[in-house]
């Protein structure tokens, strides 16, 4: 009690007399206050001790303007805040090492601005990890907003890539290092081209076979299966038929094991003209065996043995679906005070990877009084571009044809 009433004795001394310019509260005697301090504390046994609340009744205040500068220790957070004219900010403290903190209140955890030099500076001279980033939710763990400059190893997954590899995805998001294409063409500096033909039969192939040559264990393996047709522009407006352009065909690359001297039987999918392309495989020994690797043409589908490709081993590189061919599309317009016509513009044909495109369709265009054909272009048009393009819409008298496939065997 005999405390709280000197206290109170000396702050209303303080304030009544405006002639003071400094006051001193100490437990030193002859303490002489600072000249620069409307009020000086000093103790060498004692502190300051602030207002203490919980985050809520520190908001709870809801200073304003004029209350810039109140302070107050939040139980909380364990930290003191001041109040900026605008809104709560908390004080930063200095921490020793080891070091592990939480924070919970909605704002970023670590906050370094440095206008100068390095925001931030991580050493570490032993084989440990210098840092390490770990999310455990859904977000990422790392973003990085402008150029990233690695010194040193780069891994995937505690992995180093070898000379001329790169890094890939399996489309399930995973890194792996693989060979790039100047790599493999390094390490597999033979080829032989494996082509297929124009044809109006569905799913048709061209057949082949080969025999590994001696010493080979490995063959690279590039395929394309064949584009697929378009579809037709109506002879009449009042055929609304819709048609769209074909699908490209598939693209696989991959390494296979084979045996030297053994026979491979090889089937590449043909370009159609009325459905869609033939799919493209290469069997060991005969076609009544399961295939070792397919590639489809037209479709989406892609087949490599003796592991499933989706887990990116044992020899699948890459697989590139072949682009849809798109939808055409119609206009209506007047050429003239009593002419109103009706243009369709067919769909281009999908392309092939990598960038094999497809072909061009059609474009006609009908007199809507008396359902007559006005003009049309590109009748012929339509054919993909080799390997796998899809074919563009023709007119109904013209040709739609997707592309030949291609393999290609590196060893």
């Amino acid at each position: 009690m005999k405390t709280f009433t000197k206290i109170t004795l000396i702050l209303i001394l303080f304030l009544a007399n405006k002639s003071f310019t400094q006051t001193a509260i100490s437990d030193v005697a002859g303490y002489t206050p600072n000249s620069k301090a409307v009020l000086d504390l000093n103790s060498t046994t004692k502190g300051l001790l602030l207002p203490r609340l919980t985050t809520a009744q520190r908001i709870a205040i809801a200073p304003t303007a004029s209350q810039t500068g109140l302070s107050v220790f939040d139980i909380t957070t364990k930290s003191q805040w001041f109040y900026d004219g605008m809104a709560w900010k908390e004080m930063a403290g200095g921490f020793s090492l080891p070091y592990s903190g939480t924070n919970n209140n909605g704002n970023n955890a670590l906050d370094i601005n440095n206008t100068v030099g390095r925001a931030a500076y991580f050493q570490s001279p032993n084989s440990l990890e210098t840092m390490r980033v770990y999310n455990s939710g859904t977000g990422n763990a790392l973003t990085v907003d402008g150029p990233l400059n690695v010194t040193g190893d780069l891994k995937t997954n505690g992995t180093t890539g070898t000379s001329g590899q790169v890094l890939q995805n399996n489309g399930n998001g995973t890194l792996s290092w693989t060979d790039a294409n100047d790599g493999l063409i390094l390490k597999y500096p033979r080829s032989k081209e494996f082509g297929a033909l124009f044809d109006n039969t569905p799913f048709s192939v061209t057949n082949y076979s080969f025999t590994v040559p001696a010493n080979v264990t490995k063959i690279w393996v590039e395929a394309w299966g064949g584009g697929s047709a378009g579809g037709k522009l109506p002879v009449t407006i009042t055929n609304t038929t819709a048609s769209k352009g074909g699908k490209a065909g598939g693209f696989l690359t991959a390494i296979i094991t084979v045996v030297p001297s053994e026979l491979l039987t090889i089937e590449v999918g043909n370009g159609n003209s009325v459905a869609e392309g033939g799919t493209t495989s290469i069997y060991k020994n005969t076609p009544s065996v399961s295939a070792i690797l397919q590639c489809g043409g037209g479709a989406d589908f892609f087949y490599f043995l003796p592991t499933n490709p989706s887990t990116n081993t044992n020899g699948f590189l890459n697989f590139v679906k072949g682009e849809d061919g798109q939808i055409s599309t119609e206009s209506y317009s007047q050429t003239s005070a009593t002419t109103f016509v009706r243009t369709i513009a067919g769909g281009n044909g999908g392309a092939a990877f990598p960038n094999q495109k497809g072909g061009s369709g059609a474009t006609v265009t009908y007199n809507l009084a008396t359902n007559t054909m006005l003009s049309n272009l590109g009748v012929s048009s339509g054919i993909g571009t080799y390997p796998g393009g899809g074919g563009g819409v023709a007119y109904s008298t013209g040709v739609s044809q997707g592309a030949p496939g291609l393999l290609i065997l590196h060893w």
